[in-house]
């Protein structure tokens, strides 16, 4: 059974409740389950509802206060704690001693003591939520944008610190620029990074459980997690400095963990580096510069790759016309380097690299065993 409305333990216990969910619900990782929660703690009193009423009032009231405003109500609580003869810390007469409880002279100063606390509390709770109000203005992004490419599509976009992306083949990223970070989603595919220096707002780049921090450089992130045999994210460096590290809001397991915060790999020019599943940075190997983001030029790399795994990855570009139904055909390794764009010249060559034969089967190609 509830609480009385009218009873005073419980109205400020509602209170406390209400300015607690407020201060939560100005965070930036603010989540839907949490909100779910906030919707059943207002749903089960309508007094619940009227204290967060209030409580977002006077947050919006408070946030209008200029700084002068707050340093009077400082020195108004300063006069009454001195007239009442409290201490500066807990509002308690200075004096020791017992004072008689019908003595006149005490009643101004114990009425003085009780109005000192409400203003104290009061002042406390409009300093709060004027620093809730500053970091609300920090937390909210100055820019935020979703960009995808299509099929085949090479799509370069500038964004408006000066940075550029490039984005591969069906690929989508969330940009979300705040004022003291640049945050950027790779959802799925792969790009390619060239970075404005700004030391005052890092940029960083979350794909998958992984994510890469720079101040300004050129590389390039690959997050293809529904493609057999390129489920890891892959970081290559063309000119600076970057770290990657597994994100620490998906890999908690780290954040608990007293090694300061999860794995990480400082990545120069010329290297790369294959994250675990989990996020954690693989070993850094060094990689030749054209090989970093070659796709921006229409050349897709295969360096000893089973074929059909190669044409998953060129069918991200185009629909190739090759099928392969043999799973010993699937696993024959293939090297080059392919332009998408010229599927028929892949056509001409397969018989020649490999011991196959293509045959023509429902409008596409077969691959099959020479025999």
């Amino acid at each position: 059974m509830s609480a009385p409305a009218d009873n005073p333990d419980h109205l400020s216990s509602i209170q406390q409740d209400a300015r607690a969910w407020y201060v939560r619900r100005q965070r930036a990782e603010w989540r839907a389950e949490e909100e779910r929660a906030f919707l059943a703690w207002l749903s089960v009193d309508p007094l619940h509802r009227d204290a967060y009423v209030r409580c977002e009032a006077l947050a919006r009231t408070v946030s209008l206060l200029s700084a002068e405003s707050v340093a009077h109500l400082r020195g108004r609580l300063a006069i009454d704690k001195a007239r009442a003869g409290v201490s500066a810390e807990g509002g308690e007469p200075l004096s020791s001693g017992v004072v008689p409880a019908a003595s006149a002279a005490t009643a101004p100063a114990r009425a003085l003591t009780v109005h000192s606390r409400r203003l104290f509390a009061l002042l406390l709770f409009m300093i709060v939520f004027i620093g809730l109000a500053w970091h609300h203005q920090y937390a909210q992004p100055v820019f935020a944008q979703s960009y995808a490419s299509a099929r085949g599509e090479l799509m370069d976009v500038p964004l408006p610190d000066g940075s550029h992306v490039q984005l591969d083949t069906e690929t989508e990223i969330d940009v979300v620029f705040y004022r003291q970070r640049r945050e950027l989603v790779l959802r799925k595919g792969q790009a390619m990074f060239s970075v404005q220096a700004d030391a005052a707002r890092p940029f960083r780049v979350a794909a998958g459980q992984t994510r890469v921090t720079v101040v300004g450089t050129r590389f390039s992130v690959r997050n293809t997690p529904q493609q057999v045999g390129m489920e890891a994210v892959q970081v290559a460096v063309e000119r600076g400095r970057v770290r990657v590290s597994a994100n620490p809001d998906t890999f908690g397991r780290w954040l608990s963990a007293s090694i300061g915060g999860p794995p990480a790999a400082e990545l120069v020019a010329g290297q790369q580096v294959v994250s675990l599943l989990d996020g954690e940075p693989g070993p850094i190997r060094s990689i030749p510069p054209e090989a970093v983001a070659p796709w921006r030029n229409y050349r897709i790399s295969f360096l000893d790759t089973p074929l059909g795994q190669a044409l998953a990855e060129l069918g991200r570009y185009v629909d190739t016309g090759l099928v392969i139904r043999d799973a010993r055909v699937a696993e024959l390794r293939i090297s080059g380097s392919f332009d998408p764009r010229q599927m028929d010249a892949l056509k001409r060559l397969l018989p020649h690299a490999l011991p196959v034969r293509l045959v023509s089967v429902e409008g596409a190609a077969e691959i099959v065993p020479a025999r």
